[in-house]
């Protein structure tokens, strides 16, 4: 899964509240685990059910219903 909007590290890390290094050590470390793919202004997921699971939030499955 390619993500649609290219960004560079330093804006990637402005618009997640966090410092540069802090991104860069991230990507670095997912990079490592074969979970993304990194190019230039570009990120490509790989391994989406094993970012869930780092991840706190639940899978968005769609629209909610009330």
């Amino acid at each position: 899964m390619l993500i649609g909007v290219r960004l560079n590290q330093t804006e990637l890390a402005a618009l997640v509240g966090s410092a540069e290094d802090t991104v860069q050590r991230a990507l670095r470390q997912l990079r490592a685990r074969g979970l993304i793919r990194t190019g230039y202004r570009r990120i490509a997921v790989l391994g989406v059910p094993e970012l869930l699971a780092l991840s706190d939030e639940p899978p968005d499955t769609g629209p909610a219903t009330t």
